[in-house]
């Protein structure tokens, strides 16, 4: 895939360099991230896997691109995710910039019923931290996972987007 620092910028409403800058910076994020996801497999055990998001990232400062190539593990999650997504909730994605938001955003729209405009997201603190991709180390104390996360991400999601949300 490749992406052209012109597009970021028309966008986001950035200039060309930062455009570039924040690209750069997001393909080797997302070649050095990994992420976690659980199923049953054939003998009916429960397996908890981790992948890699890309297998390779390049930038090409001259022509102001990033290109990476995603793994093959994550091809079939990215093509049911473009199904969930339209162009009018990417663009309510495009305001946040707490990954954490981005999730919870995610997780809220699946639980959205389109109809009354209301939703319930029950999940227990383990799970939501295993979605959010934490490592076991990261945000022990409850109070800076609610600071730096949780209310972070619930204030974006208020502030930026066109849902309202709570969490008790």
């Amino acid at each position: 895939m490749i992406i052209y620092a012109d597009d970021y910028m028309q966008t986001f409403g950035v200039t060309r360099q930062v455009a570039y800058r924040m690209l750069k910076q997001a393909v080797m994020g997302l070649y050095r991230a990994e992420w976690g996801y659980r199923y049953i497999n054939s003998k009916g055990n429960k397996v908890v896997a981790y992948e890699r998001f890309t297998q390779s990232a390049k930038y090409v400062e001259a022509e102001a691109t990033v290109k990476f190539m995603f793994a093959n593990a994550i091809i079939p999650f990215l093509v049911e995710l473009e199904k969930r997504f339209t162009t009018y909730e990417i663009e309510q994605i495009a305001q946040l910039s707490s990954q954490y938001a981005m999730r919870l955003y995610e997780f809220f729209m699946q639980n959205l019923d389109k109809k009354s405009g209301k939703g319930w997201l029950n999940i227990s603190l383990d799970e939501l931290r295993f979605r959010f991709g934490l490592l076991p180390t990261e945000y022990t104390l409850m109070s800076n996972f609610k600071k730096y996360v949780l209310d972070f991400a619930m204030q974006q999601i208020n502030e930026r987007t066109d849902l309202t949300a709570t969490y008790e």
